[in-house]
């Protein structure tokens, strides 16, 4: 029963989706891909409703993890850790986050944000900065999951439990 709560947790409190009797988890209908400064194409769970299934994933990349007192709202409520990896492959970048709430031991696993690699061309697919990307991906997570006007929350919610190369820090530091 508990592993189903890491899942309801993460499409509920982190991709906000709504339950719906007879369908499951419902996001919204954007359809286009949204773009950044960047000039990078996101989509995001629980916001386009034609989320691309990214395929076979060639490499995986630890980014780090984030802990909440509350992560699952409730009476009472239910701490819980989120950690962030970035799964590659020929067409796409995915943001995959693994939810587990309390002490479980198997996580919820889903994509938060998918960015597409064939809006490059090869030569600038190869040369872009990871680090860049993937705190790009995060913010457009985080926009998410705070409704964007809420992002500055992201300091009384979330805390910083790895994060090997600073990349959680540096986005939150632009919330």
């Amino acid at each position: 029963m508990r592993s189903s709560m890491n899942y309801i947790a993460l499409n509920q409190e982190v991709f906000h989706k709504l339950l719906c009797v007879g369908t499951g988890f419902v996001g919204d209908s954007e359809i286009g891909p949204l773009t950044d400064e960047n000039d990078f194409h996101f989509y995001v769970n629980g916001l386009h409703a034609n989320f691309p299934d990214i395929g076979d994933v060639d490499t995986a990349y630890t980014v780090g993890s984030v802990f909440a007192e509350e992560m699952m709202m409730g009476m009472p409520g239910e701490s819980g850790k989120m950690s962030y990896l970035l799964l590659e492959n020929d067409h796409y970048f995915a943001l995959l986050i693994e939810l587990t709430l309390g002490d479980e031991d198997e996580a919820a696993q889903g994509i938060a944000v998918i960015a597409d690699r064939t809006q490059f061309t090869t030569e600038a697919a190869d040369s872009i900065s990871l680090t860049s990307l993937i705190e790009a991906m995060l913010m457009q997570h985080l926009k998410r999951m705070f409704f964007n006007d809420y992002v500055h929350e992201v300091h009384e919610r979330l805390e910083i439990a790895n994060d090997p190369e600073g990349m959680l820090k540096r986005v939150f530091e632009k919330c």
